[in-house]
């Protein structure tokens, strides 16, 4: 191709620019050098620059500076056209290159030669492959692409490695427009655009992670478990297809949180999500939800009961299984509640479904120990309710219509001095104008799992003891009262009980204070047990309630600061059945006097009953047979 070529000049003293120019010119070559300047008839124009570079320099001769000027000038004279191009070609601010057919580059403006890092010789002939532009996961290049189908290609991503680091690069690529072979590149560094878009979608990953996963475990959260129930709900095509979910709580988690620290808790919370992960495996959503509660969700594609069995007892095994903390080898159990909606039925939204779960956990919780799962069953969704409106309702009660609340006193008769009443236990009543007579052992137990059992333990101590030592017929008499683990490990209690008992000058020997076998049984009652100390310390009474149906044995007694126990209704109930149970009513009276405690059989209700309780030698006695629990007005 006949070109003219204006040869690289020899750097000076003083800064400034050199060039190399290869330009196409009509039919001929005309010679050039470094004394040489080109001269061009009018018949001949330049058709177009085919390379270009430049680099800093010094000041040159006299004769370079005159041949640039006046070749710049000449060649503006005669073609002021391609002049403009050129000067706007090298002022651009973003690479262009162009490549001719067999893939060199034939021209360079300064951006590209410094971003490429291109040699001076490299303008024309440096072939595009070995361009340090890395088009990754593209079959071809862009440019190859464009050489080859002669059609644009528009905003293709490169990378590059530059002496300050991984660049990125956005490259289009079109044809020639005067016919010739060839494209023109240009190249766009969008590096930090890309960074920044980049961080901001790092930055909206990071967020939806965090929207919908648990940071201590990793596993989902609940939002991400209603995630996934909706995803696996959406896959429900199949009539044989079930989404099952599984609600799991930690059995008696807060002993190791209280006993071993939160820390050894959290790595407990930590590999029970492992192992759940490793059980079940990927096809299986798994979540932790709060505290020490997980949730696994399942696709089945079939009868899902068949499976229910084998799937709870692999989470059993997996959960059950000693782990190692530290220097502590901790053992958890689990309670399991399940729901499950079948494709082809009206199934409950994703929220409605876990809750559903969460329901069947809570009757495998308080209902049925020992079970390995519960099942969802709508009526357990309407017990769940009737609980939810009774706490509601009493907590109403307590702060508003305490009137509601009223006692029936049972009295406790002294079965060897004339079966006379020696004490009165206090038991609260609730009328409700709506939901009439409410169960004790309903709202009792609803109360006793939140902090309403300590406002309904305050309301009771107070009208008690006010009503008690304000009737006359109660003169001489004890009152017995109830209370729950909760409220003896309330830091209240003791200053409560001691100023209530002040106001209202009873003396401490005239309360009891019961509490259930199963309250001693607990694995931390350490707490516990010092309040009663104090209690006994004070001077009240300590007995415990329905012996016989707990954990505790006889030979713990000495230990414990009580004076009385009440045998568990079924003692006496067996009474009826044969000598072996008066035999172990009377090892039970022996044991106990000779520790110093008294013994009160509870629950007689008939004759035979009544004579049996006497031989075995019990203190006291109530029941039915005796007297019925009634109002304090009533008695005396």
């Amino acid at each position: 191709m006949p070109t003219w070529e204006a040869r690289e000049l020899s750097p000076g003293s003083s800064p400034g620019y050199r060039f190399v120019l290869r330009m196409q010119a009509g039919d001929e070559t005309r010679p050039g050098g470094r004394t040489a300047r080109p001269s061009f008839a009018d018949s001949t124009r330049i058709r177009r620059i085919v390379g270009y570079s430049a680099a800093n320099m010094t000041d040159s001769d006299p004769a370079e500076q005159e041949f640039l000027g006046t070749s710049a000038a000449e060649s503006a004279d005669d073609s002021p056209t391609d002049g403009r191009y050129a000067a706007i070609f090298a002022a651009l601010d973003q690479a262009v290159i162009v490549v001719d057919a067999d893939g060199r580059v034939e021209l360079a403006n300064p951006v590209a030669v410094s971003m490429l890092g291109l040699g001076e010789d490299a303008v024309p002939g440096a072939l595009v492959r070995d361009l340090a532009l890395d088009f990754s996961g593209a079959d071809e290049s862009p440019i190859d692409e464009c050489l080859r189908g002669g059609v644009a290609v528009e905003g293709r991503m490169a990378t590059m490695i530059a002496p300050a680091g991984r660049r990125w690069l956005s490259c289009s690529c079109r044809p020639l427009d005067d016919g010739a072979d060839g494209v023109m590149v240009s190249i766009v560094d969008i590096t930090d655009s890309h960074q920044e878009a980049s961080r901001l979608e790092w930055e909206a990953t990071r967020l939806d992670w965090e929207a919908t996963h648990d940071f201590l475990t990793g596993l989902l959260n609940r939002a991400g478990i209603v995630r996934a129930i909706e995803t696996f709900s959406g896959r429900l095509t199949s009539p044989g297809d079930s989404v099952v979910v599984h609600y799991l709580d930690l059995d008696s988690f807060k002993i190791i949180n209280d006993s071993l620290g939160h820390t050894v808790g959290d790595e407990v919370l930590k590999e029970v999500g492992r192992r759940l992960q490793r059980t079940l495996g990927d096809d299986a959503a798994i979540g932790r939800i709060g505290g020490d509660e997980f949730v696994v969700v399942r696709l089945v594609d079939n009868d899902p009961a068949a499976r229910l069995d084998g799937e709870v007892s692999r989470i059993h095994r997996t959960v059950n299984d000693p782990i190692e903390v530290d220097d502590h080898s901790v053992r958890v159990s689990v309670s399991i509640g399940i729901a499950v909606v079948r494709a082809g039925t009206d199934h409950p939204s994703a929220t409605d479904l876990l809750r559903d779960a969460h329901i069947a956990l809570f009757q495998a919780r308080t209902t049925s120990r020992g079970r390995r799962y519960v099942r969802f069953r709508p009526e357990y969704r309407l017990d769940l309710q009737r609980r939810q409106r009774i706490e509601h309702e009493l907590r109403e009660t307590l702060t508003a219509e305490p009137r509601q609340l009223y006692f029936d006193y049972h009295p406790i008769i002294d079965i060897n001095n004339g079966h006379r009443a020696v004490g009165l236990e206090a038991l609260v009543r609730w009328r409700h104008p709506e939901l009439g007579l409410v169960s004790p052992s309903e709202f009792l137990s609803i109360a006793d799992r939140s902090e309403l059992i300590e406002l309904l333990g305050g309301h009771v101590l107070d009208t008690t003891v006010r009503e008690f030592t304000g009737h006359e017929g109660t003169a001489g008499l004890s009152l017995s009262l109830n209370f729950s683990r909760r409220e003896l490990a309330n830091p209240h209690f003791l200053p409560q009980l001691e100023m209530t008992l002040g106001e209202n000058d009873l003396p401490p020997g005239r309360l009891c204070i019961e509490i259930t076998e199963r309250v001693l049984a607990a694995d931390d009652n350490a707490g516990v047990l010092a309040t009663l100390a104090a209690v006994r310390a004070m001077g009240c009474q300590v007995a415990i309630d329905d012996f016989g149906t707990g954990a505790s044995t006889l030979s713990e007694f000495y230990r414990l600061p009580i004076s009385i126990i009440k045998t568990a209704k079924a003692f006496v109930d067996a009474l009826d059945d044969g000598d072996r149970a008066e035999m172990m009513l009377s090892g039970i009276v022996a044991t106990s006097h000779a520790m110093g405690v008294q013994v009160i059989a509870e629950g007689v209700e008939t004759s035979r009953q009544a004579a049996a309780i006497e031989r075995v030698g019990c203190d006291f006695a109530q029941g039915y047979f005796y007297a019925y629990p009634q109002r304090l007005a009533n008695i005396g």
